[in-house]
């Protein structure tokens, strides 16, 4: 999806008139939502802006997913140690813009990562998952148990959603965290070996937080290897010694089967077979472990 300079400028006009669009660039994202960078002159001062707006299937499953996460920037506070952009503007008039956006402040980064991520991954997600859910009304936050009998309703026959459907009964869940939903290293941005950023909070949900790891476990074993991801969730673990880890499997083969499609990310047949046999070694190992331990509970 692409905007005209003349459709940006009418988008940021609603923040005020005397704002003038210099520039806009777009970046590089998921097939989530298009981003765009923008330059702007306001009250005689240049600023940087980042420019959202979801896709037609977001905003199909959630009319008001850019509301949504406008909130979600609202409510987390830079003492939380989460550092999302900070929000300027919801913009929901559509005689000044056909769908709803959202503008953010450019948080400037380089991308240079640490020769180890995991321990800054595993502190960042235990700051997402240590925000208090009674500071704020968080109840527009989707429920994850409820999506995923959502999914599993609609799933096709196969080894993964079976495996979830069956065992899902059996499943206890650890207190209900605030979810990013999609975190990985991709919606993280880095300075200087440092996170600055965590963005992209599109899939956010309130659920039990190995929901988050699960997902991010594969994710961090495609982009760093298995040494990374296990050394990722070994310091998760230790900081949030007090969660329940048994049903880990469970949301290991949730985030793989929400990752199912990775085939078509890349045109690289090395790479997708690379990620293949990952993705089968970590499918197998975590449908083995949760048939263990439902077995365990049915006796």
């Amino acid at each position: 999806m692409t905007f005209t300079h003349k459709q940006l400028q009418k988008a940021v006009g609603q923040i005020h008139y005397y704002i003038a669009l210099l520039e806009s660039e777009p970046l590089t994202a998921g097939i989530s939502a298009h981003t765009f960078k923008l330059k702007v002159a306001y009250y005689h001062r240049i600023k940087q802006w980042v420019f959202r707006v979801h896709s037609d299937e977001k905003r199909q499953n959630n009319p008001n997913i850019t509301h949504d996460e406008h909130i979600l920037h609202v409510y987390i506070r830079p003492e939380t140690g989460v550092p999302v952009p900070h929000p300027v503007f919801y913009g929901s008039d559509t005689k000044y813009f056909p769908v709803p956006f959202l503008i953010t402040e450019y948080i400037d980064h380089n991308n240079q990562l640490p020769q180890s991520p995991a321990m800054p991954l595993a502190y960042m997600l235990v700051n997402i998952h240590s925000i208090d859910l009674n500071t704020y009304d968080f109840s527009f936050l989707p429920d994850a148990t409820k999506r995923i009998k959502s999914d599993l309703a609609n799933a096709d026959s196969h080894p993964i959603a079976n495996t979830l459907t069956n065992s899902l009964s059996h499943i206890k869940n650890n207190p209900p965290t605030i979810l990013h939903g999609d975190y990985w290293s991709g919606n993280i941005l880095w300075k200087d070996e440092e996170i600055v950023g965590v963005i992209d909070w599109e899939d956010m949900m309130r659920g039990d937080p190995l929901v988050d790891l699960g997902k991010s476990r594969l994710e961090t074993l495609w982009q760093f290897g298995d040494e990374t991801m296990q050394d990722y969730t070994a310091q998760y673990q230790s900081l949030m010694s007090h969660l329940d880890f048994t049903y880990l499997p469970f949301w290991d083969l949730w985030g793989a089967w929400r990752l199912r499609d990775f085939t078509s990310w890349f045109d690289d047949p090395a790479k997708i077979q690379q990620m293949q046999n990952q993705y089968d070694k970590f499918v197998n190992q975590a449908i083995d472990k949760l048939n263990q331990i439902v077995q365990k509970r049915k006796t």
